[in-house]
């Protein structure tokens, strides 16, 4: 059986497909890795791990008071109660201001992401020097 990689890989591998990210470090003639080239890997992923866990903590966040009015809305609509005007009109500005909210964080994410991984971004694209090959994009079940 296959591990699939983790969110943060896969993550990261869109980045990367996008061709957002451009860079790299020179590998030792025999091709292993150099310490400066771990290091940065390392730094690569601490990035994905924290800014993903920022951003995710955020999105939550968020979303919450835009959920819990459209909750109440579906519940009042349900129960063949009234939705008062304010209610629908407060929703939908909570709910845009959180959406807009979560896209500007996902830029800063990207841009977080790349910043850190840009410098072994060649690492990672080598099937050669990853562990899950050419899997990496595979996000079946």
């Amino acid at each position: 059986m296959v591990k699939k990689p983790s969110l943060a890989v896969r993550l990261f591998a869109l980045f990367v497909s996008t061709g957002i990210v451009a860079g790299g470090l020179p590998a030792h003639a025999n091709g292993d890795l150099t310490g400066d080239q771990v290091n940065g890997l390392m730094d690569c992923q601490h990035a994905i791990n924290e800014r993903g866990r920022k951003f995710l903590k955020s999105v939550v966040e968020g979303l919450e008071e835009c959920a819990e009015l459209v909750v109440e809305i579906a519940l009042r609509e349900e129960n063949s109660l009234p939705v008062p005007p304010h209610l629908e009109k407060k929703a939908e500005a909570e709910c845009v201001k959180a959406f807009k909210g979560i896209g500007e964080r996902s830029t800063q994410l990207v841009d977080g992401i790349v910043e850190q991984c840009t410098p072994v971004e060649e690492i990672l694209l080598d099937e050669r020097k990853t562990p899950w090959g050419s899997r990496i994009l595979w996000a079946g079940p």
